[in-house]
């Protein structure tokens, strides 16, 4: 796998996303992963997002974890990134209904 972002025609998630082995250099070594391709198609959004390439976002998480089955830790890796979006998300939302409510209250 070159340094190129991967492109995917369907982001859709599905219920059967199969699984699909990349090969992928990581620290000077050329290594295998197996995700489901729901996975890939995360890890090369969050890639684009953070304005890094998949190989690069991949090696990162490897440098990150502790003795864990890489494909595992970047599973866990990509379900924080897009949970911790939702927590954020969810606390931009209740601080606009808050401020909402205290202007309405001001206002009555």
């Amino acid at each position: 796998m070159t340094d190129r972002v991967m492109r995917y025609e369907s982001c859709e998630p599905s219920m059967n996303s199969a699984v699909k082995k990349r090969s992928v250099v990581l620290h000077g070594h050329r290594t295998s992963v197996s995700l489901e391709d729901d996975f890939w198609v995360a890890l090369n959004d969050i890639a684009a997002e953070k304005g890094v390439s998949v190989p690069s976002l991949i090696e990162h998480v490897d440098s990150e974890q502790e003795h864990v089955n890489l494909s595992s830790a970047l599973r866990v890796f990509v379900f924080r990134h897009y949970s911790n979006a939702w927590q954020e998300t969810r606390v931009r939302t209740d601080e606009r209904n808050l401020a909402t409510n205290d202007t309405q209250r001001q206002v009555s």
